[in-house]
C-alpha cells in the first residue's frame, strides 16, 4: 500500500501533467473534467520518495516485532 507522502506525490504529478498539456495548448485534455492518477504517476512517485525509515532501522524493527508479537 502506498504510504500519504507517495499519493500525493503521484497526484502532483498528474497535475503537473495536466498543467503542461494546458500550457501547450493541448485542449483534449481540458475538456476531461476528471483527473486521473494512473500507474506512470506512482511509479515516477515511487522513484522519486524515498524511505523514512533505513534497512538497518526497518530490520531492528521487524526483529522487535517477531520478538513481542503473540504469535
Amino acid at each position: 500500500m502506498p504510504s500519504l507522502v507517495q499519493v500525493n506525490e503521484a497526484a502532483m504529478a498528474a497535475l503537473e501533467e495536466r498543467c503542461e498539456f494546458l500550457a501547450k495548448g493541448d485542449s483534449s485534455m481540458s475538456t476531461d473534467l476528471t483527473n486521473k492518477i494512473k500507474l506512470r504517476h506512482f511509479e515516477h512517485a515511487l522513484s522519486k520518495v524515498k524511505p523514512s525509515v533505513s534497512e538497518q532501522q526497518r530490520k531492528h524493527f521487524d526483529a522487535l516485532s517477531k520478538k513481542y508479537s503473540a504469535n
